[in-house]
């Protein structure tokens, strides 16, 4: 059983009332008296009692209840405000309880009839009040917190939607993957409003380039079998041409493990997608000369060579045949091609060669 802390307070020093002996004789409570309500008012701000007993004389000690009611948090506002407060009052007249009450009291006894169940119920209900609001006025600020954190949160998310360069979106996981969220960044990108695409429900499905579809729907098999998914494919603008995407995205399920939505992200990528066309192009283009300039050397048996100065000379197959050097089993060497040189021909080829150097 919890030991109250009780502040008796009194017009004048005397005795503690018998019912309330019986109570610190019980073990219930400890009191700490003060005599007039000014010295209350600095009892309870200096020891912070559970419950405050006030034996009002007349109405000016109901100062107090001003010092506590600033100290004590109010749970339910526009409710009236309950204090740590029972007073107790004479018989006649009992307009100071009505009074006390009116100022956040919790409770009032009348002397002379006061026993100690009577003072004992009227003191826990007190405390017991007082605990109810301190608790819900810790719940309070636990929502206020969590409040904030979430207004931050959204704040957060807010900045990162509308300065990222990707269009972020959720869907439904059906059919034709109804959007159920997509960023401003769509219109940038797509031409298209969020509004516009809220409102047809297959948008994406019907603005994927025919030729990719059937690869795109492949893919989102994989997506509910392995729960993510990145791929490429082009998607129609609203003014009629088509632009690259890379899409990446989630599966959400829920403890059940049912799907539960579709997120993910995606940015356009048409220019390097045609950066990509373009390489491939000239590749393909040098690769065609020099398969011809390939044909043109065996057409007429000619030979090449490249002779890199700070390295050994490479010669294709048809020079060392030229030179009869096809069963010399390494790379030619400068002295190999100077002892092929007809004697007499060394001093010019040489001269040659180092003019061109």
């Amino acid at each position: 059983m919890t030991t109250l802390d009780i502040l008796w307070v009194a017009p004048q020093a005397g005795d503690l009332p018998r019912s309330l002996q019986a109570l610190v004789a019980a073990g219930e409570c400890r009191v700490r008296q003060a005599v007039g309500g000014a010295a209350g008012v600095a009892a309870w701000q200096a020891n912070r009692p559970d419950l405050v007993l006030l034996t009002l004389a007349d109405g000016a000690d109901l100062d107090l209840l001003a010092a506590v009611a600033a100290d004590v948090p109010d749970p339910w506002p526009g409710e009236p405000l309950r204090l740590p407060v029972v007073v107790v009052v004479a018989a006649q007249p009992e307009s100071l309880a009505a009074q006390a009450l009116h100022q956040g009291a919790t409770g009032y006894l009348v002397q002379g009839q006061i026993t100690p169940l009577a003072l004992r119920q009227a003191l826990h209900q007190g405390v017991a009040y007082q605990r109810l609001a301190q608790r819900c006025c810790q719940a309070q600020r636990q929502v206020d917190t969590l409040a904030q954190q979430h207004h931050q949160d959204a704040a957060r998310w807010e900045f990162l939607v509308q300065t990222s360069p990707a269009v972020i979106y959720s869907t439904e996981p059906t059919a034709n993957y109804a959007c159920t969220f997509v960023s401003d960044r769509l219109t940038q990108v797509l031409g298209y409003s969020p509004a516009e695409v809220y409102a047809q429900p297959d948008f994406w499905v019907s603005h994927l380039h025919p030729d990719d579809a059937p690869q795109v729907f492949a893919d989102h098999d994989h997506l509910f079998e392995q729960g993510w998914l990145s791929h490429e494919y082009r998607l129609r603008h609203r003014q009629g041409h088509d632009i690259w995407v890379q899409d990446e995205l989630r599966l959400v399920r829920d403890q059940a493990g049912k799907p539960l939505e579709i997120v993910g992200y995606f940015t356009e990528i048409s220019d390097r997608k045609h950066q990509e066309k373009e390489k491939a192009t000239t590749a393909a283009a040098t690769q065609a000369l020099s398969d011809r300039l390939t044909l043109a050397l065996q057409a007429g048996a000619f030979g090449t060579w490249d002779w890199d100065l700070q390295q050994e000379a490479v010669w294709d197959q048809r020079i060392y045949e030229i030179y009869g050097l096809q069963n010399l089993g390494r790379s030619a060497t400068y002295t190999d091609w100077r002892a092929c040189v007809h004697p007499e021909d060394i001093a010019a080829a040489e001269a040659q060669i180092q003019a061109a150097i």
